[in-house]
């Protein structure tokens, strides 16, 4: 498909399914906006005709017109439209067996492929709300002149860049196995998939790789969008580069991204192949460019309420609290939550022992138990790289549990800063 409106022209080509704005292949179009303008041919619909074979195509400005969308269609394709009517239906056909000639040897001749061309002209009233129109099959004017709608004309009043396939990453979420990262100041990993769980490949990290986290990175990645488009590409080194290996495809997407000139947020990203940078907000790549530390696996599992002994806490004064489970209770356990209070699996579990607070004949059983219930799904928000010394007024959480060596958790209630000691 060619738009051509005055001196500017824009050339499409469908190859392989893909729509492209350059012969070459490197330049990708927007298949769903490319196909919403070829349908949108077929909805044209004619006011009305004006003139047939009129002496001067030039009066009702279509020669040359503002606007001609020429559609060539290849060999192997009908576009199955022989004019367009006042009822705007078209209907695809297929080329009957009849209607391909052959040779003296009876060898079928190569079909030639059909064009289509829609051409636009002046305004038809002063409204400036008809235009004067023509259809053809072929590159050459047609003579029945008809008015459309200046809506239809609005549909054509696009940039290049307004065809262009916004997507940087081809693959879908669910598709893609392996991440491989390259970073000019910071480490390079690479991520790979298993059925329920993402790892490091070999022994990148001395940690494992947190599921949501990697997950939440894998869903930016498949999400980013350019906001502005160049041919001129960049000529500084990449920053990172991004391998991105997906179910179903046969080549890995490799992608890569530079700092934007006098430009602290904005990166040009560029992939493999293609001759089109693409632009996009620092804000994007929040999780491609933070340290390592932060894909670390949030969840404390080694903290197991239903298997502690004592429970100490210290407050900066020096006064603590010991808590441990009532001696005599060894075979069923007795629930001393109350009913109203939340129910879920952790907490159910942490109060099923009564516990006792060590000098105290009663103590605020229920805040305790929603504690115990905190400290089962315990989850951290974010890694942090620098070592942190406890300060005055954090609080001391000794942990202790049978055949298992003390844990103690120091917090920060004020900016909920934490220390895991084991």
């Amino acid at each position: 498909m060619k738009i051509q409106r005055g001196e500017g022209q824009i050339e499409l080509t469908k190859t392989d399914g893909r729509w492209f704005l350059d012969l070459q292949g490197t330049q990708r179009a927007s298949h769903e906006s490319v196909e919403n303008l070829v349908k949108s041919i077929g909805a044209i619909y004619i006011d009305q005709f004006v003139a047939d074979a009129p002496d001067d195509l030039g009066l009702y400005g279509l020669d040359p017109p503002n606007i001609e969308v020429t559609l060539r269609e290849s060999a192997a394709t009908i576009l199955g439209t022989d004019e367009l009517d006042t009822n705007q239906q078209q209907t695809p056909t297929k080329k009957s067996p009849e209607a391909t000639e052959t040779t003296a040897d009876s060898q079928p001749q190569k079909a030639e492929p059909k064009i289509y061309t829609l051409r636009i002209g002046s305004p038809a009233d002063l409204t400036g709300d008809k235009y004067f129109s023509t259809w053809s099959d072929d590159d050459e004017p047609s003579q029945a002149v008809f008015t459309i709608g200046k809506v239809h004309l609005d549909k054509f009043e696009k940039s290049a860049d307004d065809l262009r396939d916004v997507r940087i990453v081809l693959s879908k979420p669910r598709e893609i196995r392996e991440l491989h990262v390259q970073r000019t100041d910071q480490p390079d990993f690479t991520l790979q998939r298993a059925t329920d769980h993402w790892s490091f490949a070999e022994t990148q990290a001395n940690f494992d790789p947190d599921f949501s986290v990697v997950t939440d990175l894998i869903e930016e990645l498949a999400n980013l969008e350019g906001t502005g488009f160049s041919t001129d590409l960049p000529e500084n080194q990449p920053k990172l580069i991004v391998t991105l290996y997906a179910t179903g495809r046969t080549e890995p997407e490799r992608i890569f991204f530079h700092k934007a000139d006098n430009a602290q947020s904005q990166w040009w990203v560029k992939r493999d192949g293609e001759s089109i940078a693409q632009l996009v907000d620092q804000s994007q790549l929040a999780s491609l460019v933070q340290p390592l530390l932060s894909l670390r696996n949030r969840n404390l599992p080694q903290l197991e309420p239903e298997h502690f002994t004592h429970v100490t806490l210290l407050r900066d004064d020096g006064v603590s609290f010991i808590f441990h489970p009532k001696a005599e209770l060894t075979t069923q356990p007795t629930i001393t939550q109350a009913a109203s209070q939340p129910t879920d699996a952790a907490r159910r579990r942490a109060q099923t022992v009564e516990w006792i607070l060590k000098g105290e004949d009663s103590f605020e059983s229920g805040a305790f138990g929603e504690l115990l219930g905190d400290l089962k799904r315990l989850r951290v928000e974010e890694w942090v790289p620098q070592i942190v010394d406890p300060q005055p007024g954090w609080i001391d959480l000794t942990l202790e549990a049978a055949a298992a060596p003390p844990q103690t958790l120091q917090v920060d209630p004020n900016t909920r800063t934490a220390i895991l000691t084991e």
